[in-house]
């Protein structure tokens, strides 16, 4: 298990950086190609923070689980809102008919179904108390 639930390429990408970067500096000075003042020079322009492309990557991760976690939400959420209606269309089937031939367009009212079983029925006898 690595920490902070890096994946094994982005873990060992830093550590083989810093080996490869060994391997050149030893090359570079065993060739005597570059003068020892412009090894220091490239050395300090060319350090790369490795730590923040790794809280770079981990900042990724958290926000894309975070996402997956709210669209696994809303599913549940809407599945439990379309169970709720289908057991309020059961129970109250009776009512339901009555405020549907009493509406005009046949149809009941918006968010008649998601409401509780005394929240409809109160609703339908204003409904049919109005018509």
């Amino acid at each position: 298990m690595l920490p902070n639930g890096l994946d094994l390429f982005s873990w060992s990408l830093p550590f083989l950086a810093d080996k490869i970067g060994d391997m050149m500096d030893h090359i570079v000075k065993k060739t005597n190609v570059v003068a020892n003042n412009q090894l220091e020079v490239v050395r300090r322009a060319s350090d790369v923070d490795f730590a923040v492309i790794k809280k770079k990557l981990v900042d990724a991760q958290v926000e894309e689980h975070e996402k997956k976690i709210q669209r696994l939400k809303t599913k549940v959420m809407t599945i439990a809102r379309f169970n709720r209606m289908l057991k309020n269309r059961k129970e109250n089937s009776e009512i339901l008919g009555k405020a549907k031939m009493v509406c005009p367009d046949g149809k009941l009212p918006v968010n008649l179904l998601i409401k509780a079983s005394d929240e409809i029925k109160n609703d339908v006898k204003l409904f049919l108390a109005v018509k």
